[in-house]
């Protein structure tokens, strides 16, 4: 499915990219530079009607962007797991250290 986006400011557009892309820096940032590239003007790049109306997003269906909230949830919670544990074994490693050596 495929829409396209109405014009307003190039960097409205680029906020709206940073937000999807979560996981994608490196496709997002790829994404960032062909619309900075398509926008005119020097001091403030501005995108008008025509260079938007050529600019198509796919948006993935329903299901699948459901898949891909339950994957980044799950990645979250393993993050936080693994950092609590990291933590603790400095924690852990400064007590033994002051034990030993200090």
């Amino acid at each position: 499915m495929l829409y396209t986006l109405l014009p307003t400011s190039i960097y409205a557009y680029i906020g709206i990219l940073g937000g999807i892309g979560v996981g994608f820096s490196n496709e997002i940032g790829g994404v960032k530079k062909m619309i900075e590239d398509m926008a005119v003007g020097q001091t403030m790049p501005n995108l008008n009607v025509p260079i938007v109306s050529a600019f198509q997003i796919i948006k993935p269906p329903v299901q699948v962007q459901e898949n891909y909230y339950t994957f980044v949830t799950q990645v979250d919670k393993s993050k936080l797991t693994i950092r609590q544990s990291l933590d603790k074994l400095e924690v852990l490693k400064k007590a033994l250290m002051q034990q030993y050596f200090g």
